[in-house]
C-alpha cells in the first residue's frame, strides 16, 4: 500500500511539471489574412498543448474540431458560422482544458458540442441563430460565464455530465432554455430566460441547482398555447434539486413530477411535496385584516395515475431575527399559513410557537388551492375622546382630612353670609334682654 501511494505521488509531481513546462512553452498563434494562418482549424492543427490561438475580426467560415488543449480567444466581432451547417460548428472531444473566448457563433445546428472532455470555459460568448447553442454528453468540470444567447430553439443542452455550471448569462429563444438528463451537480445561477415554452427542463438528475434565475414566459402567438402553458422549471424523477432567489414573471413556476426530496424556496417560505404545479398569484390584500409575509402560491396537486400520491408541503423559513422585527406590525400569535378560497380563508397550519422556534412553522395538503403565509397586524388603540368639564379652584386647607364633596349651588355662600349676620344680630339682642330679668 504504501509504495502505491509513492507511486501517486511521484506521479502527481511529473503531471505537474509536465504542465508547467507545456505552459512555459506555449505560444500565441495569430490568425487573420495577413497572417501564418488564415484558417482557424490550420492554426489548430499546428498548434501545441497549452497555446493560444488569437483570432482577428472578420467572419471565418468553418466546422472546427478540437482535440488539444488550446486556447481560441476571439475579438469583439469574430464571428464563426459553419461551413457545413449538419455538423456541430465547434466540437471538443475527449479533451480536457479548453478556453472558448471571445467568440461570436451563428446560423449552425449546434453551435458548440461538448463530448467526453474536462476542465473547460467558454465565456464572453455571443450564440446567435442557431437551433441548439450549447451541447454537453458525457463531461466534468464545465464552466459558462458571460454568454448571450439568441434566437435558438434550445439553449443549453447537458446530457450524462457532472458539475456543470451556467452564470451569469442571457437566454432567450422558442422551445426549451435549459435542458438537463442524467446528470449531476449542474449549477444554474444569475441567468435571464426569456421566451421560452420551458425554462429548465430537467429528467433523472441529483443534487442539481438553480439559482437567482429570471424566466419570462413566452406571450400568446395566437396558437392556442398562451403564456399560461409556460413552465419555469419541469422536473421528472429528480433528486435533492434545489431553487432559491428565483422568479417567473409569466407562466408557471414549477412542474415537480416523480421527483423526492426537492426544495423550493420562495420569499419567505419552502415549498416541497410530489405531483403538483405552483404558480405565483398576484393578491391585493387579505380578508379578515391579515397581512402577507410571503409569495401567494396557487398549488395544484396533480395525483399520479398509478398511486394516487400527491402532497404539497410548506414551512416557513423566517429566522427568529425577522420574526422579532415583524412583531413590531403584526400579532406573531396569529402567524400561520392560510388557505382562500371563493369567500373564504381556512388557516391550514398551527400558529407559530415563540416557546419552541427550533420547529419550523409548517403543513402538509393533498388539496389545490391558493397558500399564503400571513398574520394580523396590530391595530393600534384609538384614544378615548372625552368632554372636558369646567374647574374650580380648590380652597386651601391646613386639615389632614379630606373634605367631602360638597355640591354647588348657585349663590349659596352670598345666602350663607346673610344668615351669618342675622344670627349675630339676634344674639346681640337677646343677651341684654336676659341681664334685665
Amino acid at each position: 500500500m504504501g509504495s502505491l501511494k509513492k507511486a501517486l505521488v511521484i506521479f502527481s509531481i511529473l503531471l505537474v511539471l509536465a504542465l508547467l513546462a507545456s505552459s512555459a512553452n506555449a505560444n500565441a498563434i495569430q490568425v487573420c489574412e495577413e497572417c501564418d494562418f488564415s484558417n482557424i482549424q490550420d492554426a489548430i492543427n499546428a498548434s501545441k498543448e497549452g497555446d493560444t490561438i488569437l483570432i482577428a475580426p472578420g467572419t471565418y467560415r468553418e466546422n472546427l474540431k478540437i482535440e488539444k488543449s488550446v486556447n481560441i480567444v476571439g475579438g469583439e466581432k469574430t464571428t464563426l458560422e459553419p461551413k457545413i451547417r449538419l455538423l456541430p460548428t465547434i466540437q471538443v472531444i475527449s479533451t480536457p482544458n479548453v478556453v472558448i473566448e471571445g467568440m461570436r457563433i451563428i446560423n449552425g445546428s449546434t453551435g458548440l458540442e461538448i463530448l467526453y472532455s474536462g476542465d473547460l470555459d467558454v465565456k464572453n460568448c455571443v450564440f446567435q441563430d442557431n437551433m441548439e447553442a450549447i451541447k454537453i454528453t458525457e463531461s466534468m468540470n464545465i464552466t459558462l460565464q458571460r454568454l448571450e444567447i439568441k434566437g435558438c430553439a434550445v439553449g443549453v443542452t447537458v446530457e450524462h455530465s457532472t458539475s456543470i455550471k451556467l452564470k451569469d448569462s442571457f437566454l432567450e429563444g422558442d422551445e426549451v432554455g435549459i435542458e438537463v438528463s442524467a446528470s449531476r451537480k449542474i449549477l444554474l445561477s444569475n441567468l435571464i430566460l426569456q421566451g421560452f415554452q420551458k425554462g429548465v427542463k430537467l429528467s433523472g438528475g441529483m443534487a442539481n441547482r438553480v439559482k437567482d434565475v429570471v424566466f419570462v414566459g413566452r406571450e400568446d402567438r395566437g396558437d392556442g398555447e398562451d403564456s399560461e402553458d409556460s413552465a419555469f422549471l419541469s422536473t421528472f424523477s429528480e433528486y435533492g434539486f434545489i431553487v432559491s432567489g428565483s422568479i417567473a414573471e409569466k407562466g408557471v413556476f414549477i412542474r415537480d413530477q416523480a421527483s423526492h426530496g426537492s426544495l423550493y424556496s420562495l420569499k419567505n417560505l419552502n415549498v416541497s411535496g410530489e405531483e403538483f404545479q405552483l404558480s405565483i398569484v398576484r393578491l391585493n390584500s387579505l380578508p379578515e385584516g391579515l397581512v402577507m409575509l410571503s409569495d401567494s402560491i396557487y398549488a395544484t396537486v396533480i395525483p399520479d395515475v398509478y398511486t394516487e400520491a400527491g402532497y404539497i408541503y410548506m414551512e416557513s423559513n423566517l429566522s427568529d431575527e425577522e420574526i422579532k422585527e415583524l412583531s413590531k406590525q403584526i400579532n406573531v400569535s396569529t402567524l400561520a399559513f392560510y388557505r382562500l378560497g371563493e369567500e373564504t380563508i381556512e388557516r391550514t397550519s398551527d400558529y407559530y410557537n415563540t416557546s419552541d422556534s427550533e420547529i419550523a412553522l409548517s403543513f402538509m395538503s393533498n388539496k389545490s388551492g391558493i397558500y399564503v403565509l400571513a398574520a394580523k397586524s396590530i391595530q393600534p388603540e384609538k384614544p378615548v375622546l372625552q368632554t372636558p368639564t369646567p374647574t374650580t379652584p380648590t380652597p386651601i386647607s391646613t386639615s389632614t382630612e379630606q373634605p367631602e364633596s360638597v355640591p354647588r349651588i348657585p349663590g349659596f355662600e352670598s345666602l350663607t353670609a346673610l344668615t351669618g349676620i342675622l344670627v349675630a344680630l339676634v344674639m346681640l339682642v337677646a343677651i341684654p334682654l336676659r341681664r334685665t330679668r
